[in-house]
């Protein structure tokens, strides 16, 4: 039977449910049915949120964009196998480290997260994590049901010799492709996407940016795109987050440079329009010319 997602917004006393179910899944840990509304046959349930009524979810268009911002930056479905990133880390589509057994922060930005006080990841794990809703298969098709038997693949791509240095070429996955031998269930990496894209989201909100909701889309898009390294990383860009927070997106273009190698420069440039785009809607929306419900991304306002 085909798995078919669906996402379903409940309204009840002021508060709005959110939850993804889909077919063929276990339900996700601390998961439950509304009391008013019963699921469909056969569904389980593989992402929930509770939001209080003043909050707002992340916009689809913002998400739909990050997810191709990210699939153009770090690779995304055809990436479906496990690679060693720059940072030796093992990652698989959309660059998301599996070396964690949550989804949170990156290397350069655990001790940012920690001082904060936001839930830091678990660190560097020994073995891959085993969680209900990461699916491995092996290259015939056959789903892997052994947790030794993805250890073992882990463990392979985990301590393999870096890819050779070339100076001419940027650091690729598709070095790993040929020694990996097991591959990510599709909804598994639409899974990952999405519970890492609404987890950064969460603690952007949370602890940096308290009107991020209330920003040009573009601007939302930029931040979102920064926090693909770890939202902890604003802790330590002040300047760029006082900047933000007070919707001067043009000043802080100068600020939002993320450190790294690979294709963190073309990141850099692309979150810098977005947020040249948002200066020019806070601008000039009273004019009439924009709105910040509006996202502007691929055009570059002027």
């Amino acid at each position: 039977m085909p798995r078919v997602p669906a996402l379903i917004l409940i309204h009840d006393a002021g508060l709005l449910f959110a939850c993804v179910v889909c077919a063929q899944t276990p339900d996700i840990a601390g998961s439950k049915d509304h009391a008013l509304i019963s699921r469909h046959p056969g569904s389980h349930i593989t992402f929930y949120a509770m939001k209080g009524k003043n909050d707002m979810p992340l916009v689809d268009q913002v998400l739909r964009e990050l997810k191709k911002l990210t699939e153009r930056l770090e690779g995304g479905s055809g990436i479906d196998y496990m690679f060693k990133d720059a940072y030796n880390r093992v990652a698989s589509g959309y660059g998301i480290d599996l070396d964690r057994n949550a989804p949170g922060f990156s290397n350069n930005s655990d001790m940012a997260a920690q001082k904060e006080g936001i839930p830091k990841a678990q660190g560097f794990l020994a073995k891959p994590p085993v969680l209900p809703y990461i699916k491995w298969k092996r290259l015939a098709g056959s789903l892997v049901t052994d947790a030794l038997e993805i250890e073992r693949a882990w463990r392979k791509i985990k301590y393999s010799p870096q890819q050779p240095a070339d100076p001419k070429k940027q650091f690729t996955a598709s070095w790993y492709q040929n020694q990996a031998n097991l591959r990510l269930d599709p909804e598994s990496m639409r899974v990952l996407f999405e519970r890492l894209a609404h987890s950064n989201y969460e603690a952007v909100k949370k602890y940096y940016f308290k009107d991020f909701d209330r920003w040009p889309l573009d601007a939302q898009l930029a931040i979102m795109s920064m926090s693909w390294s770890g939202p902890g990383l604003f802790k330590t860009f002040g300047t760029f987050s006082t900047l933000c927070n007070s919707e001067d997106f043009g000043l802080a273009t100068n600020q939002c440079a993320i450190a790294g190698p690979g294709t963190v420069m073309e990141r850099n440039r692309i979150n810098k329009l977005l947020l040249q785009n948002a200066q020019v809607v806070v601008s000039e929306e009273k004019l009439g010319y924009y709105s910040k419900k509006t996202l502007y991304w691929f055009m570059v306002l002027l």
